[in-house]
């Protein structure tokens, strides 16, 4: 099941957004990212979180609609979007729409969220796709098209990285923490491959196609 989760980040209405969307068999809204959903003109099927972003009128609409509320104390020791990520654990796909153009300890935040995913899962952010490859899941292949950004940022010292269909290509090689030889590598073709034998990494995927 491809379960979508909307932040209550930037949420800019993109094609591949909206799109992304469209195709969700099921919407999770962490708190204020119900607002996103319901300016689409769809309803989400759950919301979590300590509803501490959402307008009166939001709420007024989602309780019209009885759209199931799982609330939460405000002091808590989860992130809003940490609680729809464990609510998310029938999926075997996750997308996470609205998780980043906000404060930058919020971004990070749910970027390393990803390494608690129960499931393949990537963050959605315009036409930026970001993935993280480790040791539970140390293959990724993306859908490219010629030109295509795709960068490679070290969490932890990575070891036996191999890139193909890239134009900058590299086989079993060490990229240590802080390096940035992984950054605007471009890709070559309509399939991209990255893999690792040991570490932790986010992968970037700028598609030129959404971007313009």
């Amino acid at each position: 099941m491809h379960i979508v989760l909307m932040a209550h980040g930037h949420f800019a209405h993109t094609p591949l957004e909206e799109a992304t969307l469209a195709q969700a068999e099921r919407i999770i809204a962490a708190d204020g990212g119900a607002q996103h959903v319901l300016s689409t003109g769809r309803i989400p099927h759950l919301v979590v979180g300590d509803m501490d972003s959402i307008s009166t009128e939001t709420m007024e609409t989602l309780r019209a609609q009885s759209v199931p509320m799982h609330i939460h104390p405000r002091h808590k020791d989860e992130t809003d979007l940490e609680l729809a990520l464990r609510a998310a654990d029938s999926a075997t796909e996750i997308t996470i729409l609205g998780a980043l153009g906000g404060r930058r300890d919020h971004e990070w935040a749910n970027m390393l969220l990803l390494a608690q995913a129960p499931c393949p899962a990537r963050i959605l952010h315009q036409a930026c796709s970001i993935f993280l490859v480790d040791n539970r899941r140390p293959q990724l292949t993306l859908q490219t098209m010629p030109e295509d950004t795709v960068s490679l940022i070290p969490l932890t010292d990575v070891h036996g990285v191999t890139l193909t269909g890239l134009a900058y290509p590299l086989t079993q090689a060490t990229l240590p923490l802080g390096t940035p030889r992984g950054v605007s590598n471009v890709a070559l073709e309509t399939c991209a491959t990255i893999s690792l034998t040991n570490g932790r990494m986010l992968v970037m995927h700028l598609s030129r196609a959404y971007s313009r």
